[in-house]
């Protein structure tokens, strides 16, 4: 169900996929409110050049203050960058859900749990943002760090372990006053195999938080995939549904092994359509699905081979100091730059390419989770 990286002409069905998705953002535009400055100013388009960025992407006074996406926002900010922390307070009011990345779930032995992490819990910082937006909700991500299958069997399988840590969590975000959570549990490759144990201890993680606590709770899962060897199905993720209040899944990270798009612009119509067929579809089932937004790049490397993430800051070094190629991929909507003096290849989002995934969202009728706010350029955020 993934759309493959080509250099070729588009065949007749990759044609009919592009249309479709020029069709979807048809629709979401028809819905949008009135242009923002970078769009009254002319921007926000595939043609791009290194001075536009340099002169507006810190431009704060031509980012519009007002929210323009209706779907449900989802953002990420870490410990090791304080900009996303400034960019959460800023845009507030433009965020459903913030959720700082400060807790891991260490699997000791004998299948005891440990919870790292809370040292990094800044109180002060979360009351500043409730002052900017009183609806935004905090939901720190707790992550399943390192954890391996038996690990996992070890934890759902004795009832009365599961139930501690959902009590922890639970206790823990009373504590400190958090709105919900969100769990990462890696890339979940166990869940097929080890089904009914999951959705058990999904359901008792669900009514301990969501019923009892009244907090929100997001479950993170990696793509989806037909393949026989894929960590859920559909059938699955329909189980999943239920017990949490969104299911984000994380549409990035597409070409991991040669250059090419970080996240096809129609990879997230094919999700959409293979998680939630036409025939099952609702406002409530589309309105839980979070499609994942990286705000961060690659650089392939033109000596060596391989790659290694590119933040904005970055970027804006590079085209401040050298002369650089910015190329533009229609099929999948992303741009590339090519540096002069290495040869490397940056594939990195631009305005264009985050202001084409936000529309084809609203088009779908789900949420935009992004990863992460400080890695990007600030003027991303116009298009929310």
């Amino acid at each position: 169900m993934q759309p493959q990286p080509t250099n070729r002409r588009p065949t007749s069905s990759r044609s009919l996929l592009v249309l479709l998705c020029s069709v979807l953002l048809c629709a979401s535009l028809a819905e949008a409110t009135s242009p923002s400055l970078l769009s009254q100013l002319g921007l926000v388009k595939p043609e791009l050049t290194a001075a536009s960025v340099l002169e507006h992407h810190q431009s704060t006074d031509v980012i519009s203050p007002e929210r323009s996406f209706a779907g449900p926002t989802l953002a990420y900010v870490t410990p090791w960058n304080s900009r996303g922390y400034e960019m959460a307070e800023r845009y507030a009011n433009k965020l459903d859900y913030i959720s700082p990345v400060w807790y891991q779930f260490k699997h000791r032995g004998d299948g005891r749990v440990e919870l790292e992490g809370g040292h990094d819990h800044d109180g002060a910082w979360i009351a500043r943002v409730h002052q900017r937006s009183t609806h935004t909700r905090i939901v720190p991500r707790f992550l399943f760090d390192g954890w391996q299958e038996d690990d996992f069997r070890a934890l759902i399988r004795r009832r009365s372990r599961s139930q501690q840590l959902a009590s922890l969590l639970r206790e823990h975000c009373l504590e400190h006053a958090y709105d919900g959570i969100v769990l990462d549990a890696g890339y979940l490759v166990h869940l097929r195999r080890n089904e009914r144990l999951f959705i058990d201890f999904f359901s008792r993680l669900s009514a301990e938080l969501r019923d009892d606590a009244k907090l929100s709770v997001i479950l993170v899962l990696p793509p989806p995939s037909a393949h026989p060897q894929a960590p859920y199905t559909v059938e699955i993720y329909r189980k999943l549904e239920p017990l949490f209040d969104h299911l984000q899944v994380m549409s990035y990270d597409f070409s991991a092994q040669s250059p090419g798009p970080n996240s096809p612009l129609q990879w997230l119509p094919q999700i959409v359509n293979y998680l939630i067929p036409a025939p099952e579809r609702t406002e409530e089932r589309l309105h839980k699905l979070i499609l994942g937004t990286n705000f961060y790049g690659y650089r392939w490397l033109a000596k060596g081979g391989g790659r290694e993430a590119v933040l904005g800051t970055q970027l804006v070094e590079l085209l401040e100091r050298e002369l650089v190629e910015i190329a533009y991929d229609e099929q999948h909507a992303e741009h590339s730059f090519r540096l002069s003096r290495s040869g490397d290849v940056i594939y990195f989002p631009s305005l264009w390419s985050v202001h084409a995934r936000v529309d084809m969202a609203r088009a779908l009728r789900c949420g935009i989770g992004i990863w992460e706010l400080g890695q990007g350029l600030e003027y991303f955020m116009d298009v929310l």
